[in-house]
């Protein structure tokens, strides 16, 4: 269960870390997801598994790949 919770925690910390990285709000973020700003805040913070679809979106969002958001663990 801490590997699950770290590899959140990892992803979380990376997307927000390019979000920032590209000046952009999580407001905007997740109305072009278009994703709930909550769910996004707690995908930032490690809280909550969003699923594959969601991620694929978001990474596309922030014209990024998808490696760039995955932990290496």
């Amino acid at each position: 269960m801490d590997n699950h919770r770290n590899i959140l925690k990892g992803l979380g910390i990376l997307l927000r870390r390019e979000r920032v990285r590209r000046h952009l709000t999580q407001a905007w973020v997740a109305d072009r997801v278009p994703l709930n700003i909550r769910t996004l805040q707690r995908a930032e913070a490690g809280l909550v598994n969003v699923r594959f679809t969601t991620f694929a979106r978001i990474t596309e969002v922030l014209h990024c790949p998808p490696d760039r958001l995955v932990p290496h663990t």
